[in-house]
């Protein structure tokens, strides 16, 4: 993660809300819980003139989403134990005994019950594959792999609004 916050250091970067390019202001931590443990890292941190929007460039590669105190490793651990287990207070405690990772059913919950509602909306033949919403970085890189043929990536608009990718590997 270091080596991804210092490429950084020094570059102006164009806001993403409204593209004028800003030089860093500070230099901040962010915790994250992730599958290895709590990692604690600095990464530069952006206050767009133009705008007022704070960023930092380091979180979207990271696949770290604003303010949240998870990785996306993490996010998807506790979603199928969430899924998986009688109940959250029982995800919370099976991810416990096997990683020694301690969370709350309370970060369990909204986070398996939000992407069961994802999931109840897609037709019953697309629930196997992988489903998420991925920055756009990520997308058009996977994007460019399924032009070669090694994964498939599909947009699907929801009747609620929400848009997701569906991947799968082919088989």
């Amino acid at each position: 993660m270091l080596a991804v916050a210092w490429r950084w250091a020094g570059v102006k970067p164009a806001c993403p809300k409204c593209g004028e390019r800003s030089k860093a202001r500070d230099w901040l931590t962010r915790t994250v819980l992730t599958v290895c443990g709590k990692i604690s890292f600095e990464r530069p941190w952006y206050v767009c003139k133009g705008c007022g929007h704070n960023w930092s460039p380091v979180d979207e590669p990271l696949r770290l989403e604003s303010k949240a105190c998870l990785s996306a490793g993490m996010l998807e651990w506790l979603i199928h134990l969430g899924a998986s287990c009688s109940s959250f207070v029982g995800a919370a405690d099976v991810l416990s005994k096997l990683t020694g990772l301690e969370v709350s059913s309370e970060t369990v919950r909204p986070r398996t019950e939000e992407r069961g509602a994802v999931l109840e909306n897609l037709p019953l033949m697309l629930r196997h594959y992988h489903v998420g919403v991925l920055s756009n970085t990520v997308c058009n890189r996977i994007a460019e792999r399924d032009r070669r043929g090694t994964t498939y990536l599909r947009m699907v608009k929801l009747q609620n609004g929400v848009t997701v990718w569906i991947m799968a590997s082919p088989g």
